[in-house]
């Protein structure tokens, strides 16, 4: 999580520091998030803090349904999969909504919030009377959208890829000392580059019983598109071909071999251009194996939205049928942007129930979508410079 920097933050700042002060979240050390060119210049980020969760960014969910179980009666459904083609439906004459999953009724709702984007959303909403909130789910996926903000939501899609490599690596031996995650905002095919074993610095003695460091890589948008896949179930092959590219690419810009020695014609990076200086096809003699011991692949298919719906609210809300929508796409791409936005709707329903005693107004609907500049610079997310 970066410091907000370009929205309406004091309710979100308030929020991180009560994360910070029940150890939920913990700072990045001054200096230790940095810029990395694709020519391997590496600059500490000044004047900006960062965050990670102390335990994995899970805790802050926990975190969230604590706080609502001491505030409210709260009960939480997991691994409940509601159907986007069935599970929800809007009942005319009570105006509520049915929720339903494996055929089994999971209850009757006076307010129905969608924080969710993509295609399931889309699909959801589709056969809902809600017109108007389903027309602004509908989405594209593409690594980039127009300067004009185009007019669907478009997201992008991302690859995660997690590797254990020997201790005290060419990575770690290639980058400052007080490194911990990198943001290569002009490289084609690499976006972040972050060792998990600094970030969770272990004990004087856990670091003496250490054999491994862990790495963790977020690709590029136009990456993700080439190399695309069932992220459901992604194909072995592609998981093999997609961490070799993305080692070998971070090798590109360090100066180091820890993906191993390239096949001849096949580009480290995947670029026409670095195939093009490949002139023979024979095989180098002093042949390196890849140092990666163990890896971890993830496609993010829909992962960063690229434009915002601009309507000066950051929610969306459709009185007529009792549904909201909320998420980062409609104040920026980030954490601080998607818990603003269902901030600011829950304030809407609560006041506007508190002062006039009836449902609450339209909002939000009238707007219109503007790159994400931020986005369109880093990739991963919208990360105040």
């Amino acid at each position: 999580i970066a410091s907000p920097k370009n929205i309406d933050s004091s309710d979100f700042c308030k929020q991180l520091e009560q994360w910070k002060s029940d150890g939920i979240l913990q700072e990045f050390p001054q200096g230790s998030v940095c810029s990395i060119s694709k020519n391997g210049n590496i600059q500490p980020i000044q004047d900006q803090t960062f965050y990670y969760g102390a335990n994995g960014m899970g805790n802050i969910p926990l975190a969230m349904v604590d706080q609502a179980k001491k505030s409210s009666h709260f009960e939480l459904e997991q691994d409940t999969w509601v159907s986007p083609s069935s599970g929800v439906r809007y009942q005319k004459n009570s105006g509520t909504w049915k929720l339903q999953a494996k055929g089994k009724t999971l209850g009757y709702y006076d307010q129905l919030i969608i924080a969710h984007n993509g295609k399931c959303a889309d699909r959801i909403m589709s056969k809902t009377p809600a017109k108007d909130v389903h027309s602004l789910l509908r989405v594209n996926f593409n690594p980039t959208v127009p300067a004009h903000g185009g007019k669907k939501m478009t997201l992008n899609s991302l690859y995660s890829v997690t590797v254990v490599l020997p201790l005290d690596s060419e990575w770690s031996r290639a980058l400052p000392p007080d490194f911990v995650c990198g943001m290569l905002a002009d490289h084609p095919q690499v976006r972040s580059l972050t060792c998990q074993t600094r970030k969770y610095a272990a004990t004087s003695q856990q670091q003496q019983e250490q054999e491994h460091e862990v790495w963790t890589i977020l690709s590029s948008a136009t990456f993700g598109k080439k190399h695309k896949a069932s992220q459901e179930f992604l194909p072995s092959e592609v998981i093999d071909k997609v961490t070799t590219l993305l080692v070998q690419a971070v090798d590109g810009v360090l100066k180091t071999s820890v993906g191993g020695t390239p096949e001849p014609n096949d580009s480290s990076s995947g670029d026409k251009q670095d195939a093009q200086q490949t002139t023979t096809s024979k095989k180098p003699t002093n042949i390196k194996p890849s140092q990666v011991l163990e890896n971890r692949v993830q496609l993010w298919g829909a992962a960063v939205p690229l434009n915002v719906w601009k309507n000066q609210e950051g929610f969306l809300y459709d009185s007529n049928n009792n549904v909201g929508v909320v998420g980062d796409w409609l104040v920026e791409p980030s954490i601080g942007g998607a818990w603003t936005s269902g901030y600011q709707l829950a304030q809407h329903l609560l006041l506007e129930d508190e002062s006039s005693k009836k449902n609450p107004t339209t909002v939000g609907m009238e707007g219109g979508f503007e790159r994400s500049e931020s986005v369109k610079s880093a990739g991963i997310a919208a990360i105040p410079q």
